[in-house]
Order: C-alpha cells, then structure tokens, then sequence
C-alpha cells in the first residue's frame, strides 16, 4: 500500500523562529504579476504580490515546508523554504488548459453518489470533518476507471473550504485524487487504497479559546499528527505506540517515507517477510503479552530462541525454548549447535502464535530431534 501525503486539510502548520522573504514574481516575458498567492503551504502564513510583482514574508528559514506561487492563468510554482538563502526572482510560465474529452456514459455512479464517497475520503468522517463545507463542489470533476475499480477527482480551481468546526477558511489546490475499491462500489466500506495530493492556504475565521481547544482535541492523535511524527523521524512515544500483534514496535521498520516533488512525502508501508517454518527449526521467537490464542502471556518483550516441535495450523506452533545455561535431569535435553552446547527446556514447551517468529537461525540435526522428542514425551506422560 502507498500513501501519498501532503498536509492534510484540517490542520495548519504553525512556524516560529521567523526571518524575512522576499522576491518579485514575472511572467516569462520579464514582466511583473500583480495579485499572485504565495503562501507556505498547510499554513496561515500568505501574501499576494504588488504591483511591480514584488512579496515579502516571515517565514522560519529553517523549514522544510514548500513556498507556493499561484495564479490564474499560470502554473504553479513551488520551493523548499530551507533551500532559499536571499530575495529571489520566481519566473511563472503560462498555464494552457486543454479541454477535458467528455465521454457519455463513462460514469457507472451517480454524481451525488461520488461526492458522498469524496467528501467521506477528502474531508473524513470524524466531528470536523463532517462539519466541513466545500463552497464551490461543482469545480470538482470525476471519472471512474471500471476495469481497476478506482474513482478520480480533479478541480481546475482550488476549493474553497469551510471548517467551522475548526475555525479556518481553506483553500486547497487539489493535484491528485484516487479512491480504488475491492469491488465494484461507491462505498466507502470497499475502499482499500486512497490516496491524494495537493496545497493549502489556511485563513483563520474564528480563534476563540473554544476553537483552539477542538484544534488541539482533534489534531492530538490524528492520522496527521502520526504521519508528521513519522516523516520527521522524531517518534514520540508519550503520543503514539505502535503495536505489531500484542508488541510495540519502531515504527520505522514497517514505514519507508521518501520526499518527493512539490514538497509531497511518499509513504510506503514495508512488507513484512514471511518465515516458512517446519519441524526441527530454531528461530528466535519474541515474547511478552499473549498473542491471538495463546494464554497467560505476561511481561515485557523480549526475544529468545525456541526449537519448533510441531506446526498445528499455519497460526499456531508447538516451540521448546532453548539456553546457553547448561542443566541435567529429565526436564532439559543438551545437544550441539554451532558448536555451542545448547539446552533445551522441556519443561517450559508451550503454543505460541507464528506471528512471534522472528528469525530462522538454523536447525536441531535429526538424531537429537528424536531424542528430544521421545523425552519430551516421557515427561508428559
């Protein structure tokens, strides 16, 4: 699964430590552009140019957020805030819009149908989301692919939103828009992949302390809180545990995040190995709480080595965990592993889930497999 994220619509970025930013913005001809937007993106923080096209704005330098040039009849133009070390020329080239071919029947679903299932994805069905209003929905065009299953949306013109939950006015330049369903459906039920990408200018319409506590309420524990904390590699546990089964995890092993063009950030979910296990295998296992059936799992986690008895079902395993410790008696087995005495604890054999596994570190050979069966069985009895 790929995630393509850009800030997204509910919350603003909030910059401090602020220096002045300046330029002229003109057209391909050298001439200046009246009236153009610059503004940071996912901020509050904008402008428009004069008369001789010239900006100037307080801006942290140290930011790695993108500085948008928008204007109609232009293309957009974008920069990297902490690459920018003096006052700058920004040259906009002329934008020419080519007519989009309408097709008669191309769309399977009603227009009201795909607006339901773009404002569920766009805006989101939380509180603030629902209390979120697009003044100008009828910029917004659609088009549904039937052979992969996924509806694209599209605007010429940036939407305006209104978040009065929030307090914010929002106009967001939408660039990219993809729902992709598992079957045939406008509902957001069979949704399995979504992605968009776009830019924002955020203007405060209401900044009562009533508003500001839904702002932090709502954003504390959001989907952008999370992702912010995982592109800046700055993983706050006091915010966020992730979980993979019944253990806390890095996030950075299940997540690769790489910035690209316009400031946009790709997200990409790592897929995790698959270890093929049999009987006789030695692979380290980890353990703490107790996962999926398995029972009276306590403590922190923590990973050791276990020899696999038997494989019940694809999710269940019969494990005898090992030691370097060396122990006699009818409850513990010695044999040699890599050239190290190891002790096997029969008495501690247990179920475990296979979504313990961690590690595949070799194989007990098949004469003190046996042994150790046929102990392991006498101690049963």
């Amino acid at each position: 699964m790929k995630i393509f994220l850009q800030v997204l619509i509910l919350f603003p970025l909030f910059l401090f430590s602020q220096s002045k930013i300046d330029g002229f913005v003109k057209d391909e001809k050298g001439e200046p552009i009246l009236g153009v937007s610059v503004y940071v993106d996912g901020s509050t923080i904008g402008t428009i140019t004069d008369e001789n096209g010239y900006f100037s704005l307080l801006i942290s330098s140290e930011s790695n957020s993108i500085l948008v040039f928008r204007n109609i009849g232009f293309k957009s133009e974008f920069y990297q805030i902490n690459k920018i070390t003096s006052t700058f020329n920004v040259v906009l080239k002329e934008e020419i819009k080519e007519l989009k071919e309408v097709v008669v029947g191309q769309n399977f679903f009603s227009r009201k149908q795909m607006l339901k299932l773009f404002r569920e994805q766009f805006l989101g069905i939380n509180v603030a989301g629902k209390n979120c209003i697009i003044e100008n929905e009828d910029e917004i065009y659609f088009d549904y692919d039937r052979k992969t299953l996924t509806l694209i949306a599209y605007s010429d013109q940036p939407l305006i939103i209104i978040n009065n939950y929030l307090g914010y006015k929002i106009e967001y330049q939408l660039i990219d828009f993809q729902c992709k369903f598992g079957k045939f459906s406008m509902n957001s039920e069979f949704v399995t992949q979504f992605q968009y990408a776009g830019n924002s200018l955020f203007t405060e319409i209401d900044s009562s302390s009533k508003i500001n506590k839904r702002r932090q309420k709502s954003y504390n524990g959001s989907t952008l809180h999370f992702f912010r904390n995982l592109i800046s590699n700055n993983w706050n546990k006091k915010e966020f545990t992730l979980y993979e089964g019944s253990f806390i995890t890095n996030p950075q092993l299940h997540f690769k995040q790489t910035q690209i063009e316009n400031g946009m950030y790709k997200i990409e979910v790592v897929p995790k190995k698959i270890i093929g296990i049999k009987e006789r295998d030695i692979v380290f296992i980890k353990m703490g709480q107790n996962v999926g059936y398995e029972q009276d799992g306590k403590g922190e986690e923590f990973t050791r080595p276990v020899i696999i008895i038997k494989k019940y079902t694809p999710n269940m395993v019969l494990v005898v965990p090992l030691s370097t410790t060396l122990r006699d008696g009818s409850f513990f087995f010695q044999f040699q592993f890599k050239e190290k005495i190891s002790t096997a604890l029969l008495v501690q054999n247990r179920m475990l889930s296979s979504k313990r596994l961690v590690k595949k570190i070799g194989k007990i050979d098949e004469l003190n497999f046996k042994i150790l069966k046929e102990k392991l069985i006498d101690l049963i009895k």
